[in-house]
C-alpha cells in the first residue's frame, strides 16, 4: 500500500506535536526506568523508542499506558483505533516485531499519531548461552578489554592504544 502524501500543514502539525510531547514523555519514561528517544522524520507520525534502562524498569505495558495517558493529558486525546483496540494491541503485539520489541500506536485525534516501540527488560537469560551478565555494582568492566574477558556472549575485537 502506497503512502499518501501529506500536506505541509499536516507535517508541521506532527513536528509541532512531537516538539511539545517529547520532554514530558521522556520524564514519564525516566520515572518508569526507561530511556526514550525520537527516531524517524516526525512528519507522518511521532516515532519513539523506549529502552529499559534501569534494573527497576517497569513492565512495558505499564510504560505504554503511562505514555498514552501523558499524551492524552497534554493533547486532550490519545486512543487506539477501533481495529487496534484488542488484547493483542494492548499487550504491544508480542511476537510480531524482531528482537522482542513491542509496539503501540496512539492516535491523537486524526492525522499524527504516536508510534511507540519498547525494548523490554531482559527477563530471561540470553538464549545463546543461558547467561544474563550481572556484575556486582562497582565491579562492572571499565574497559573494552575487561568486557571482552568477561562477556560470554559477544566476541569483541579489543583495540589497544599504541
Amino acid at each position: 500500500m502506497a503512502k499518501t502524501s501529506l500536506s505541509l500543514r499536516d507535517q508541521a502539525l506532527c513536528l509541532g506535536l512531537a516538539k511539545v510531547l517529547i520532554e514530558p514523555l521522556r520524564a514519564v519514561a525516566r520515572a518508569n526506568g526507561y530511556a526514550l528517544a525520537e527516531h524517524g522524520s516526525q512528519r507522518r507520525d511521532i516515532d519513539l523508542i523506549a529502552v529499559a534502562w534501569t534494573e527497576e524498569a517497569c513492565d512495558p505495558v505499564v510504560l505504554a499506558e503511562a505514555i498514552r495517558a501523558e499524551a492524552e493529558r497534554i493533547v486532550g486525546v490519545a486512543f487506539y483505533k477501533p481495529d487496534e483496540n484488542d488484547e493483542l494491541c494492548w499487550r504491544g503485539k508480542p511476537g510480531l516485531k524482531p528482537h522482542r520489541r513491542l509496539a503501540w500506536s496512539f492516535h491523537l485525534g486524526g492525522g499524527p499519531y504516536i508510534d511507540l516501540s519498547v525494548m523490554p527488560p531482559l527477563a530471561e537469560p540470553w538464549p545463546e548461552t543461558g547467561v544474563v551478565p550481572d556484575w556486582p555494582r562497582g565491579q562492572e568492566p571499565q574497559t573494552s578489554a575487561e568486557l571482552a574477558a568477561t562477556d560470554p556472549i559477544t566476541p569483541m575485537t579489543v583495540w589497544e592504544a599504541e
